[in-house]
């Protein structure tokens, strides 16, 4: 990026971005765009509409995420994001199926007795409330699950989440040292806040009980969820021994999920059916500002120094009462 200045835009066939928010990548593809090259923005995760709608790092820049594209193309992880999205402003949607969502097609069979694996996604939660909801619905399961003699772990990298966990519960177990389908197919059912593990879980036929503890409508669904201690106790017998009904619903729910195409035929499709006849021709002036050897990328800088040094104990010490946690 921070040769963006510097380089010959013709040299390249097409644009390709993968952050919504970075305010270079709206740059680079209206400059794109100005010269009749298509351009594509890829999401790498599966669409989530808390993250979109409700993320306070998204909020502070007035931003909803993938509303308002300016590229030709835009291609999601899955299915279903695309039919939601179809009013964003990207005249062709495409969708494709990442890789390290699925990477085997059959796990193997290590444990055939039952035992739950609770896990959540990367970014679990987006406020104060929502942790606390987070942490006591989590307390809460465990608390059920010891107490009926069920077998769990928890697959956790959330450090404040770990943390304030093994305050309460000194013989948690993490199990975090494989990859996910290997580590999944140590357990018979998940238990976990939505993400794409949840459509890994399901297409390896797992039992899969999402907790929810936000009011936005939930782009995931699995067999069961709960998104409180009194929905889980009644409804964890049916989620252990009689859940041959929630896989049929899962087989089917993943229909609307997962695509059956790679990222690089998504990618060659949407480069296919970009049309050029509508050449953004963008305000002369506006160009000239944004390429003059004066307009230095600021950003790009800062960002460089900041995860260079975001690790240090002072920045994390710092970052504590900026982040309101």
């Amino acid at each position: 990026m921070k040769n963006y200045k510097s380089i010959n835009l013709l040299n390249y066939t097409c644009f390709i971005c993968s952050y919504y928010s970075l305010s270079q990548n709206t740059l680079l593809t209206i400059k794109f765009r100005e010269l009749g090259i298509p351009t594509i923005l890829v999401s790498d995760g599966i669409y989530d509409f808390a993250n979109s709608f409700s993320n306070e790092i998204h909020a502070k820049y007035d931003l909803i995420f993938y509303h308002n594209i300016i590229q030709d193309s835009l291609i999601m992880a899955d299915k279903k994001s695309c039919k939601y999205l179809k009013n964003s402003g990207a005249k062709n949607i495409f969708h494709y199926r990442p890789d390290r969502m699925i990477s085997k097609e059959k796990l193997e069979k290590i444990n055939h007795e039952e035992s739950i694996l609770i896990t959540t996604a990367n970014q679990a939660y987006f406020n104060k409330k929502e942790y606390e909801r987070l942490i006591e619905l989590l307390v809460g399961i465990v608390s059920v699950l010891k107490e009926k003699n069920v077998r769990f772990k928890f697959r956790i990298f959330d450090k404040k989440i770990l943390d304030n966990l093994r305050l309460i519960l000194i013989d948690l177990e993490n199990d975090i040292n494989s990859n996910f389908e290997e580590c999944l197919s140590n357990y018979t059912h998940v238990i976990t806040t939505p993400s794409s593990i949840s459509l890994t879980s399901m297409f390896h036929e797992k039992p899969v009980m999402s907790i929810n503890i936000r009011t936005e409508p939930l782009n995931i669904q699995s067999g069961w969820v709960v998104s409180n201690i009194e929905l889980f106790q009644d409804s964890l017998d049916d989620f252990l021994n009689n859940y041959q009904k929630g896989l049929i619903q899962q087989k089917y729910l993943l229909n609307d999920y997962l695509s059956e195409n790679d990222l690089n035929s998504s990618i060659s499709n949407a480069i296919n059916e970009s049309t050029r006849e509508d050449v953004i021709f963008c305000d002369k002036m506006l160009l000239k500002m944004l390429n003059s050897k004066f307009n230095f990328n600021f950003e790009y800088f800062i960002r460089k120094i900041y995860f260079h040094i975001k690790n240090y104990n002072l920045v994390k010490y710092l970052r504590k009462p900026l982040s309101g946690n």
